[in-house]
């Protein structure tokens, strides 16, 4: 179950206003408070109305300027879920017979690598501005919110390098545990091509880059062995004309991006 997942529709409560969801969910947006006993009164009529009308679960999101009720609220049972920039949401569950089976909040981040590789055998490497070990690695980066995964490694690649180039498709992908925030970490590695050869390095980011030969890359001591298999395996994949090509699919009212093994000699996007 999802707090995203919401009716449109506004639909009036005894009290407070709310939306549902299709979880049998109610979902309320504070705003600034007039009266802090009115908000207690209200809360206790909306909770008995809910139960009697066996809504699963509440959702407050609450934002800075009424962020008095939350000792009001974990009072009355609810916890937090998480947090984003203007909001705290906090849930109870009606339910107390049953699981509430809510999902986790995210909890995984999701980053991009370039294997971005010339006519003549070599690849960009880079080296990070901040970091303490001397290293060798992909060009990349984290993915944004709502950015599909292709457009946020050539724009990573672009931002760090200054080259412009297209997808081809994606090598493989990591899947590693008490990364970033203490959250799991998805690192998704893509072939580009180049569109350009002539970089511009990001001075932020990072000390240095360079055109690298895929041998001298592989056999370096400084190149992390994860980056080193991601090597082999592209090699792989241009040999067999074979890898994770991108494919865009109706679904509903919306379109999903599906990667999938395939034949990817003509592949670009």
């Amino acid at each position: 179950m999802s707090a995203s997942d919401q009716n449109t529709v506004l639909t009036p409560s005894s009290t407070f206003p709310f939306t549902t969801d299709i979880y049998d969910g109610v979902t309320v947006r504070t705003s600034k408070l007039a009266s802090l006993s009115n908000f207690i009164k209200d809360l206790k009529s909306s909770l008995e109305t809910w139960k009697s009308n066996e809504i699963h679960a509440v959702w407050f999101y609450i934002n800075k300027e009424s962020s008095e009720v939350v000792p009001i609220l974990i009072a009355n049972g609810f916890e937090f879920h998480h947090a984003k920039s203007g909001d705290l949401v906090m849930l109870k569950c009606l339910r107390g017979d049953e699981s509430c089976n809510i999902p986790l909040y995210s909890h995984h981040n999701v980053g991009v690598g370039a294997i971005v590789a010339d006519e003549n055998g070599r690849i960009l490497a880079v080296k990070e501005k901040h970091r303490k070990d001397d290293h060798w690695k992909l060009p990349g980066g984290y993915v944004e919110p709502g950015e599909e995964l292709t457009d946020a490694v050539k724009r990573e690649v672009f931002e760090e390098t200054g080259i412009e180039t297209e997808f081809v498709h994606f090598v493989g992908f990591r899947h590693a545990h008490k990364y970033l925030y203490g959250n799991s970490d998805l690192y998704f590695v893509a072939y580009l091509r180049p569109l350009s050869m002539e970089t511009k390095i990001c001075s932020k980011e990072l000390q240095e880059l360079k055109w690298m030969d895929i041998e001298e890359y592989v056999k370096s001591p400084i190149v992390h062995e994860n980056n080193k298999y991601f090597i082999r395996k592209y090699m792989e994949c241009v040999a067999a004309s074979s890898g994770l090509a991108a494919e865009r699919i109706p679904m509903r009212n919306k379109v999903n991006t599906i990667y999938a093994l395939g034949d990817v000699k003509k592949s670009g996007a």
